[in-house]
């Protein structure tokens, strides 16, 4: 009899955990559904010779008593926009959500940035860099941080994604001339009631300013909520021309094992190219390793495009002094090779990128660095390693 109402209270202990975990993101399942299908299924696995099938399961023990229950495979039905591989939902009617990420010294390792589809990077006036974590799908940004000042240089490129964007805070000009858009939402002085956290095991050891997260998924539903639009024009879901030839990609130009930008006396960039997995893996801080805290991973990329912003000293002092205008030059760098580029930004805003004959340029799947650098910084870069 103990037995059998050990094994009652189990199964009601189950359910109420797979209900909580269901209704956590029940806001995006309806969101995807009405914008794309959204279609799951149970992996079948056949054994040569034998007449039955058999799904996967997986079996807790608690207090004993062992529970089995299926475990769901997701059908990667759709082309994540932003990276073109495969993903579970239709993103091209969703809007983007953009992260200002710190990336001083003492924020590093910081938590979710290699789960990012685009990190773009521009350098401040203090010579630490700052970075603008861009996910297509919320989702992918459970854990991201710590959050950094917005400005208005990464706020104008968010506007190129239009993405909903989420920073600790924001600059004091800004803040005094209240010029700041519509889709950023700041944690200090937010109205939003859950979505930003303090990290406890960041804050301990680092301080309240290293330890401000966001997670993508809740900040947005939230501002959903509050009436601002998730829903995005299709302008916005096309960044790069994707490649979908048969054979390899290949680019037509100049070795590059790896790129080498420094940034400041304290920031050196290097980005080391691996033949095997033919990815760039990032470094900072001179040879440290660029980490993910959140699972220990590498930052690494498919594509970088290294490009030419204008110098504006023109901006208030805690404003960085860059301005990313309609079109400039730089370099795309992938698969060990770099070539020469330009880009424009078109009547929505939206980036695209040509190769010095015209033609658009063409990129493999995969994530990418975007990195806005002042004419003399970027002529500076070196293309082929240290």
């Amino acid at each position: 009899m103990i037995f059998k109402k050990a094994k009652g209270l189990v199964c009601i202990f189950l359910v109420i955990i797979f209900a909580l975990s269901a209704s956590s993101c029940s806001y995006l399942r309806e969101f995807y559904d009405k914008n794309g299908d959204v279609t799951t299924t149970e992996a079948v696995t056949t054994t040569p010779g034998a007449d039955t099938t058999e799904t996967p399961e997986d079996t807790t023990t608690v207090d004993g008593t062992a529970v089995t229950f299926p475990i769901p495979e997701i059908e990667m039905d759709f082309i994540n926009p932003y990276t073109g591989l495969p993903c579970k939902y239709d993103l091209t009617k969703s809007r983007a959500v953009a992260f200002v990420v710190d990336n001083s010294y003492l924020s590093a390792p910081q938590d979710g940035i290699a789960k990012a589809d685009i990190l773009c990077e521009v350098i401040g006036n203090d010579g630490d860099t700052v970075l603008l974590a861009v996910c297509k799908n919320p989702e992918d940004a459970s854990r991201m941080g710590p959050l950094g000042t917005a400005n208005k240089v990464l706020l104008d490129l968010a506007k190129c994604f239009d993405a909903l964007t989420f920073s600790r805070d924001m600059t004091q000009s800004m803040k005094d001339s209240q010029s700041a858009p519509s889709y950023l939402y700041t944690y200090e002085g937010s109205s939003l009631p859950f979505g930003f956290f303090e990290a406890s095991d960041r804050k301990n050891e680092m301080g309240y300013k290293y330890s401000v997260m966001g997670e993508g998924a809740r900040l947005f539903s939230l501002v959903s909520s509050m009436g601002t639009s998730v829903s995005s024009n299709e302008a916005f879901s096309k960044v790069f021309n994707f490649y979908t030839g048969d054979r390899e990609y290949s680019l037509a130009g100049r070795t590059s094992s790896g790129v080498y930008i420094e940034a400041s006396e304290k920031q050196h960039i290097q980005f080391v190219y691996s033949e095997s997995s033919k990815m760039y893996y990032r470094y900072h801080f001179g040879t440290e390793p660029h980490t993910d805290a959140t699972n220990d991973g590498a930052v690494a990329f498919k594509n970088l495009f290294l490009l030419s912003g204008t110098d504006n000293y023109t901006l208030a002092e805690d404003e960085i002094k860059l301005t990313v205008g309609g079109r400039g030059n730089g370099f795309y760098v992938c698969n060990g090779k770099y070539i020469s580029i330009s880009w424009v930004r078109d009547s929505a805003g939206v980036f695209k990128f040509y190769k010095t004959d015209g033609t658009e340029l063409e990129v493999p799947a995969g994530k990418s660095y975007m990195g806005f650098f002042s004419p003399s910084k970027l002529s500076g870069i070196l293309l082929n390693g240290k």
